[in-house]
């Protein structure tokens, strides 16, 4: 779970002020390392001789998406953040 919200803060770390879901598939390269990473992390725990090497365990696909569920946390929780620091900054020009 932790790695998957290291993705999710990947995307948030894009801008400070503009959301992760603005233009999300303009860094190509952001997506090639998180596809490559997905790719390493589901080997690691779902390859039988990668769970002995990294004492790991098969998730079961549910057991996958409540993982991407917590995660999404970070990404929801960023996105509000930048979404009321917008709010305020719109209303401190207008005073």
């Amino acid at each position: 779970m932790l790695v998957l919200a290291h993705w999710s803060n990947a995307f948030n770390a894009r801008s400070e002020r503009t959301s992760a879901f603005a233009q999300p598939f303009a860094n190509k390269w952001l997506w090639a390392a998180i596809a490559l990473s997905l790719l390493l992390q589901v080997a690691v725990v779902n390859l039988r001789f990668l769970n002995v090497a990294f004492s790991t365990v098969p998730l079961s696909f549910s057991q996958w998406l409540v993982c991407a569920e917590m995660a999404s946390v970070v990404l929801w929780y960023s996105a509000l953040g930048k979404l009321i620091s917008r709010t305020f900054r719109k209303n401190e020009c207008r005073s």
